[in-house]
């Protein structure tokens, strides 16, 4: 009786894998799209109708991939049934929501909408299998990524060479040449510097072409001009650009040298260390933007410097308070603020949150007057950061900037609104649009789904505060009239965010947009053709195996949301308090103008990953160690 039991299990359990096995290569392999009909239908009433449907819809969805769907099922029936008797935990609600998301991808990319997902029987059951067969992929994913977090690895190199001497006696240093070194070439290529749209107005408006406003943020605006007109009263401004260069080159190589300083103190896998270098000094994402002369570069650097900092501040409360790090935190959170706008959305919440975090931790140890005062500290970069704004503000008079900057996202939904169902539209509501846009049709016309800037150039800059108002209660009120049409105008825009199967990356490479001869950048002739050549460089690298994913800005977002939803499932605090900043950029960066083809907006998230990778790491292995002093009862 007993053996009858176990081969019930056993093949209840096989029958389950195969099933998974099914879903996952259904999942991964099927298409989006409207069926042909057969000429030999012969089925046209009633239920048998409905039958055929449904198989023809299957059968369309598969799209005679055959081979592909059959090599998917029986590696992944391969993989489940070989790790049958391992016992791991598993993630089922953020698995599924998973699923839904990358269900939700696959069939905007097909169509440019949502509804091909629930418009026909066929379809439902479609999108059943994409969205079962996704949330099983993610949950497995999870349980890799879970199972890596809790492996040993262990790992030293012992190397006998002069530079492996020198990093042991100096490991800052050492990785700081190396990074200097592997960038110098992509800097020397692109002399002077590229320079985007952005830079030429920022110069223009340093120079007195024109106003100067908080479009872009006043400081960087100040920071360029002081650094290309301090080169032309010495030189010429080419020197004044590649000096701005040769700063961000030192700057952004010392942070990423520092991240692995910090990798190595807490003991991280040398392995991972030394891919970290490799990534440093390889990856387009890296390398392609080291010398283009753009604010959201330096503005990764140092918020992966505060992010640095906020790890060290959660490992170690007790000795974090040293004066180099300090000056490090209060240095990185200031320029965060400064150099972007939204950075103090990331910055002050992240800062409030540190700030009661401490005063907890305090009010639960002795004496916890004298570390009262440390929270100045905390107020230290907001403080700065306003002040140093303020300051500029009235030195240069600057206008404030356009209120449609923060509200890509309404706007857009707005636009899409109007283009699918203008006619819905009652006078009153026409009334109220024309109030706050230019051309009200306009927006249906000039609407982009992937960019918001088009529809946003027709928003008034003169609005006034019962304007605005009304028009919020508008485009809530059409939101529960079309749900469906807000979330696909969201949708894409950044779907692109959570799929790796997209080229979307961009380098810049140019200088020749000036209107002004105040403006005036000489290339240098001989250069020209070994920057095509980098740029094609940067192009095969995307391509190739590994470093192609590790190139991918998906791969940084879907990595970043598995590792936080492994660590919700654990309940890691620690990790959980760090992650406050990368959860507030990627609501920015979804809330955003844009992001295909502008990898700059997220270039944060992607330099800051590796370091919360290791912390990741370095918290679990803490973790476990405290559990297996509790179970001897070394800990209470």
């Amino acid at each position: 009786m007993g053996k009858v039991r176990v081969d019930n299990g056993k093949r209840l359990k096989r029958g389950i894998y195969l099933t998974e096995a099914f879903l996952v290569s259904f999942a991964l392999v099927s298409v989006y799209g409207i069926p042909d009909i057969p000429d030999e239908q012969l089925v046209v009433n009633g239920i048998y109708k409905e039958i055929y449907n449904l198989f023809n819809g299957v059968r369309y969805a598969l799209n005679n991939n055959v081979m592909n769907v059959t090599v998917c099922f029986i590696g992944t029936f391969w993989l489940l049934w070989k790790y049958r008797d391992r016992k791991f935990p598993h993630y089922i609600c953020l698995a599924i929501a998973g699923g839904v998301v990358w269900t939700a991808v696959k069939a905007y990319k097909a169509t440019e909408g949502l509804t091909i997902m629930f418009e026909t029987n066929s379809q439902m059951l479609v999108t059943c299998m994409n969205a079962a067969g996704y949330s099983i992929v993610f949950n497995r994913i999870c349980i890799a990524v879970s199972w890596l977090l809790h492996k040993d690895f262990s790992a030293r190199f012992n190397f006998r060479n002069p530079y492996w001497r020198l990093y042991r006696n100096h490991p800052f240093l050492s990785c700081w040449i190396v990074i200097l070194l592997a960038w110098s070439i992509h800097i020397i290529v692109k002399y002077p510097g590229a320079i985007t749209v952005d830079n030429w107005g920022q110069l223009a408006q340093y120079n007195g072409m024109s106003p100067m406003n908080s479009h872009w943020p006043p400081f960087h605006t100040v920071l360029l001009g002081f650094f290309v007109y301090t080169g032309e009263s010495v030189y010429s401004m080419n020197l004044g650009l590649f000096s701005y260069v040769i700063m961000q080159w030192l700057v952004m190589s010392a942070i990423m040298a520092y991240t692995l300083n910090f990798m190595r103190k807490y003991k991280v896998n040398q392995y991972f260390l030394l891919a970290s270098l490799i990534l440093y000094c390889v990856c387009p994402l890296y390398t392609g933007f080291v010398g283009v002369v753009e604010k959201d570069v330096l503005y990764a650097a140092f918020y992966v410097l505060f992010v640095i900092q906020l790890m060290e501040y959660i490992l170690n409360k007790e000795t974090f308070w040293t004066f180099r790090n300090v000056c490090l935190f209060i240095a990185a959170g200031t320029l965060v603020c400064l150099l972007r706008k939204n950075g103090s959305y990331v910055i002050i919440p992240t800062l409030i949150f540190m700030g009661i975090n401490y005063v907890i931790w305090i009010i639960r140890r002795k004496n916890s007057a004298r570390h009262l005062c440390r929270l100045v500290y905390f107020i230290g970069p907001i403080v700065l950061s306003l002040s140093i704004n303020h300051a500029i503000a009235i030195h240069y008079d600057i206008v404030p900037g356009r209120i449609a900057e923060a509200l890509s996202i309404p706007i857009q939904q707005t636009a899409r609104y109007i283009r699918d169902y203008k006619y819905e539209l009652s006078d009153s509501d026409r009334e109220i649009l024309s109030e706050v846009f230019i051309d009200v049709i306009g927006l249906s016309t000039q609407y982009e789904p992937g960019i918001s800037d088009p529809v946003k150039g027709l928003f008034k800059s003169d609005v006034s505060k019962e304007d605005m108002i009304a028009y919020l209660k508008l485009w809530g009120r059409t939101f529960w009239k079309h749900p469906l049409t807000y979330i696909e105008a969201t949708l894409a825009q950044n779907y692109y965010l959570f799929d790796v199967n997209i080229d979307n990356y961009y380098y810049y490479r140019n200088f020749h947009m000036a209107s002004d001869d105040r403006i005036q950048f000489h290339e240098i002739s001989w250069l020209q053709p070994w920057h095509d050549i980098l740029l094609a460089f940067y192009r095969m690298l995307h391509n190739l195996p590994v470093i192609g994913i590790l190139s991918d800005i998906a791969f940084y977002m879907v990595v970043f949301v598995i590792l936080l939803f492994v660590e919700i499932y654990e309940k890691n605090k620690r990790v959980l308090s760090v992650s406050i900043p990368f959860i507030l950029s990627m609501l920015i960066i979804i809330a955003g103008p844009v992001i295909y083809k502008s990898t700059r907006y997220a270039l944060q998230m992607i330099y800051a990953m590796p370091s919360f990778v290791a912390f990741c790491k370095i918290t679990q292995t803490y973790h476990d160690v405290s559990i297996c002093k509790l179970s001897h009862g070394s800990i209470l």
